[in-house]
């Protein structure tokens, strides 16, 4: 039986964020055909294995395809990222990528879509379901699954577990708690610290009976003060090492400060003005915040500085923290011994500079 071969002038492998991206680019600025080949189901990559409850850890407006936007663009009004750009969820990531696919790059009549398969060392395409194969001849093979992450879910665990010992990935936890029983989360890595916080403990901790959770590593303290409402520098003996000299409340300033920035440049590329994108300033808790022209008057077409000022109630006074239209960063301490001002960077430790 014949092999049935496809021609092109690309042969993408994975439809992950970073092979979406590849092929958007390649639809806009060429008249290149691709064939996209990828181990899921559907577009999207490791978000079809990502736990529920993890959302990006960046603006949605920066992350995905040239033509389309990801999200609306919000602010949002509530939660940990309240005064903040909008993080996608996974869900929506997935219904964005899927939405491209079918309504971009399949219309266009240069891409062909191969899912759920796996392409060999000579650019066979191999149907993961049936295991029929397909020879892709291809001008460029384009390995945007190269550097793909490897999730638990989807990883053998490299140690034993005691027998009456229940272990599943982290996004199973939602689904496997019971009455009395206690949790471990085993790791200190992004997983381990971003996606068990404050906000989301409840899917695991204080339900009617009292479960328990450990956690190994709580990044800032939230869960402690979000969900528990202790006081995290209310315990003795855990270390949260963004709370050493105040550096826990400065991080509400940089990242801040940071989306920001992220906003005016939006703002910017879609009005070519800065004037007006700081009309929701947020406001959080250590700091307040106020944009300007970088000389005290108001924001201008071509120019902006936003400024963090520590919050005297809550032990940040003399603190202050400035990024402007070209990412040049202040630092500047008002009666602080120890803190030295910096005219380059962003200072976060006593003694630090730069």
């Amino acid at each position: 039986m014949s092999m049935e071969t496809v021609e092109v002038d690309y042969l993408v492998i994975g439809a992950g964020a970073a092979g979406m991206a590849f092929a958007d680019s390649l639809l806009t600025e060429t008249q290149a055909t691709m064939a996209i080949a990828d181990r899921h189901h559907r577009p999207g990559g490791h978000w079809n294995d990502a736990y529920p409850f993890v959302r990006l850890h960046q603006p949605s407006y920066f992350y995905g395809v040239n033509s389309r936007p990801l999200g609306s663009g919000a602010i949002d009004a509530q939660g940990p990222n309240k005064g903040m750009s909008e993080l996608a969820s996974g869900a929506e990531i997935l219904a964005y990528f899927d939405g491209v696919m079918r309504q971009r790059l399949l219309p266009s009549g240069r891409v062909h879509y191969f899912p759920m398969t796996d392409v060999e060392d000579d650019a066979t395409i191999v149907s993961r379901l049936s295991g029929e194969r397909r020879r892709v001849k291809a001008r460029k093979v384009v390995d945007a699954a190269y550097l793909s992450p490897s999730v638990p879910a989807t990883t053998t665990r490299s140690f034993g577990v005691a027998p009456g010992v229940t272990c599943v990935p982290v996004g199973e936890l939602p689904r496997a708690v019971r009455p009395g029983a206690s949790y471990v989360v085993i790791g200190a890595g992004k997983t381990g610290i971003a996606d068990v916080t404050g906000a989301n403990a409840d899917k695991f901790y204080g339900v009617e009976n009292g479960y328990g959770l450990w956690v190994l590593y709580d990044t800032d303290g939230s869960i402690l003060e979000d969900y528990f409402g202790v006081s995290r520098y209310a315990v003795l003996g855990i270390a949260f090492p963004e709370i050493a000299d105040a550096n826990g409340k400065i991080t509400e300033a940089t990242s801040t400060l940071s989306d920001l920035r992220l906003r005016a440049e939006k703002f910017f590329g879609d009005n070519r003005t800065y004037v007006g994108f700081n009309q929701a300033t947020p406001g959080t808790r250590y700091f307040t915040y106020a944009c300007d022209d970088g000389a005290g008057g108001a924001v201008a077409q071509n120019a902006f500085r936003c400024t963090a000022t520590g919050v005297a109630s809550e032990g940040m006074s003399g603190f202050a923290y400035t990024i402007n239209q070209s990412n040049a960063r202040t630092s500047t301490f008002t009666s602080r011994p120890g803190w030295n001002d910096s005219l380059t960077c962003w200072v976060s430790k006593k003694g630090e500079s730069c």
